[in-house]
Formats: C-alpha cells, sequence, structure tokens
C-alpha cells in the first residue's frame, strides 16, 4: 500500500515537472517520503510494547495491508467499530494466514459480528470482546510483544488526546 503511494507520488511530481524524474530525484522522493498520521504509526510507550495506529486503515482492505506490513511480529489486533456493511472477509483471510495474530480485540458491532466469524476460520486466536480502546488496550497488553490497531474509528475525548484510532498505552 505505501509503495503504491510512494509510486503515485513519484508519478504526480514527474506530470508536474512533465519530465521523468532522475534516479537521484526518485532516491530523494523515496527517503523523505513521510507516512501520513495514523498509518502504521508508532506511538511512544514506555511500557514494553510497540503500539501502532493504523486508523487510517478503516476498512478490510487497508487493515490486511497493515497486517502484512508486520509480517514478522505477534500482534495483537483491535477491530469493529460501527457496522458499515462491508465485507470483513480480506481481512478475516490476512488474520489467518498472519499466523502470528495472537489475539483479536472485537470492539462495536462490527468487531462482534466479525469475531464471530473469525472463530470459525482462526482457532488459535484469542478473541476479546471491549467495549473501548482503553479496555481493548487493557486487555491486549499481557497477551503480545506487538499490538496494532487497524480498524477503529474513535471519537469524542480520544482524538482529542492522541492521534485517532491510536490505542493508549496501558499504565505502567
Amino acid at each position: 500500500h505505501m509503495a503504491r503511494n510512494l509510486a503515485t507520488a513519484v508519478t504526480a511530481a514527474e506530470l508536474a515537472l512533465e519530465r521523468p524524474l532522475t534516479d537521484d530525484e526518485i532516491m530523494h522522493v523515496a527517503t523523505s517520503f513521510e507516512r501520513p498520521a495514523g498509518r502504521l504509526e508508532v506511538i511512544p510507550s514506555n511500557d514494553g510494547l510497540t503500539w501502532v495506529n493504523d486508523s487510517l486503515a478503516s476498512n478490510p482492505f487497508g487493515a490486511a495491508a497493515g497486517i502484512a506490513a508486520h509480517h514478522r511480529s505477534p500482534l495483537v489486533l483491535i477491530i469493529g467499530g460501527g457496522d458499515r456493511g462491508v465485507d470483513p472477509t480480506e481481512l478475516l483471510d490476512a488474520i489467518t494466514a498472519h499466523g502470528r495474530v495472537r489475539a483479536v480485540v472485537a470492539m462495536g458491532e462490527a468487531g462482534s459480528n466479525w469475531a464471530t466469524r473469525l472463530r470459525a476460520l482462526a482457532t488459535h486466536v484469542e478473541l476479546i470482546d471491549a467495549d473501548d480502546v482503553e479496555a481493548g488496550a487493557a486487555a491486549a497488553a499481557p497477551a503480545t510483544p506487538t499490538a496494532a490497531a487497524p480498524h477503529r474509528r474513535t471519537t469524542g475525548a480520544h482524538q482529542r488526546d492522541r492521534p485517532s484510532g491510536a490505542a493508549p498505552p496501558p499504565d505502567p
């Protein structure tokens, strides 16, 4: 996904300049390209865990790409929110294929519906029900050294306190 964003940036620059970029210019674009906030954004923490805000992955395709980006890491995922009627198959397939997803924290109507489907697909994944991000983070913290939040929107006070969708590090 991020490779496509980079390719789009290079293409846009070439169109604006009306010429191909040189190798040095492409290397400059590649090394200076910054991810947008909320896309695989590491949240500083002192609890020994790596918290990743992937709240821009607000669809199963984007969330699946976020999971793939952590192909070597054990994960706890926080998924769900309001049910918008989207098909979660790609996300559920990514969870089962990853092999290192240890737990899924299901929140809201979508999380509950998706967890029901996931139970049949990935018996090795612990499923945790939670009412909010803080409860999900507290439940997830002991399960793994890495946690990601690929499909969760937060509203209200959560947006004022940290990037949208960011799972808060538990208190030390």
